[in-house]
């Protein structure tokens, strides 16, 4: 409990920074007076549901690391690679897992419900990216599983979390930002997959790397799409109950 609110501090100091950037160079205007309150509310629930899935991963963990499994890690002989290397592949593993659950709840109807709260957001900033309901939070835990796998510190995973906010900060597009595309994921980039328009629905699934993307063909040129002219969220449907935790 210690750890997941260090966590939440360092999230939150982090977000102070993405907010400085989002107001000295906005992609739109943002009335924070009235954002700011919905989204904490979001948050309350989403830093429920960590309470929750923290600790039943951590008393799960001990059946699903069996020890077959770590010997089979421990064979490979990953674990004894420098720490830096461990991190690349961990970072590589994990948002290659995150592609691919990302990408089964924009394919299947039942694996949807569990990702539509999050695709309402209809106002793209840095905390809003933190609306994520329950059973979203729970599929998702599997992709950062690499970190314990391979022994690797809790700043580890902090890395993808305060990445993950970085991709949802509402900001302008800049040339600077296609050259670091052909590898990482940027806003403008992130901001494409919450359109609402279906010719790009299901498309930049990566959640720090570009290139599962260029790969798997879900890929879209950021350059190509003028998102002032797009539409977000989920029109006038309604938040529930059962939407926000992800059934």
């Amino acid at each position: 409990m210690k750890q997941l609110l260090i966590n939440w501090l360092e999230i939150f100091l982090f977000g102070a920074v993405l907010w400085l950037w989002e107001i000295a160079d906005p992609r739109t205007e943002i009335k924070y007076i009235t954002e700011y309150p919905k989204e904490l509310l979001n948050w309350v629930a989403r830093f429920l549901f960590d309470i929750i899935l923290t600790l039943g991963f951590a008393y799960c963990l001990r059946f699903l690391f069996t020890p077959t499994l770590l010997d089979a890690v421990a064979n490979t002989g990953i674990l004894s690679l420098p720490l830096w290397v461990r991190v690349i592949i961990c970072y590589l593993l994990s948002d290659f897992t995150y592609y691919l659950i990302h990408r089964a709840m924009h394919s299947y109807q039942f694996l949807w419900l569990t990702h539509k709260w999050h695709h309402s957001i209809d106002v793209v900033w840095w905390l809003a990216g933190m609306r994520v309901s329950f059973m979203s939070l729970f599929l998702l835990r599997f992709a950062v599983l690499w970190v314990p796998l391979l022994q690797l510190p809790i700043e580890t995973l902090i890395v993808m979390i305060l990445y993950s906010a970085t991709t949802h900060v509402n900001v302008k597009s800049h040339p600077w930002m296609g050259i670091i595309e052909w590898i990482f994921v940027t806003p403008r980039f992130h901001c494409i997959h919450h359109c609402s328009s279906t010719k790009v629905q299901g498309k930049n699934l990566g959640g720090m790397f570009t290139f599962f993307d260029r790969i798997f063909g879900t890929y879209v040129n950021p350059e190509t799409i003028n998102v002032e002219e797009e539409k977000f969220g989920l029109g006038d449907e309604q938040i529930t109950a059962k939407m926000i935790v992800g059934i």
